[in-house]
């Protein structure tokens, strides 16, 4: 879980991460992914809006970023499963 709370598995310091703000979890199948708590300032994989309370599947070398922080987080994995250069917006 990410958040502005001590029980977070990662805390954020931004003033605008909401005290419990998004978790990442896995599927049994070791897919990934995101699901915002329904924060005030939103979460954003990519630079797209992640809508609340909506789960958003995550690839290897997505993009996370919580409120409008500006520290960006990158979701890492096996190198075989990054997607190719021209199937990423953020470049």
């Amino acid at each position: 879980m990410f958040g502005r709370i001590d029980l977070c598995d990662l805390a954020l310091e931004h003033p605008t991460v909401s005290r419990s703000h998004a978790v990442l979890q896995f599927k049994r199948s070791g897919e990934a992914y995101i699901y915002d708590l329904g924060s005030t300032h939103s979460t954003f994989v990519n630079k797209n809006q992640v809508n609340k309370k909506v789960y958003v599947d995550l690839r290897v070398g997505d993009v996370i970023r919580f409120g409008l922080s500006t520290r960006l987080y990158i979701f890492q994995g096996p190198s075989d499963l990054m997607p190719s250069k021209k199937d990423l917006k953020f470049f």
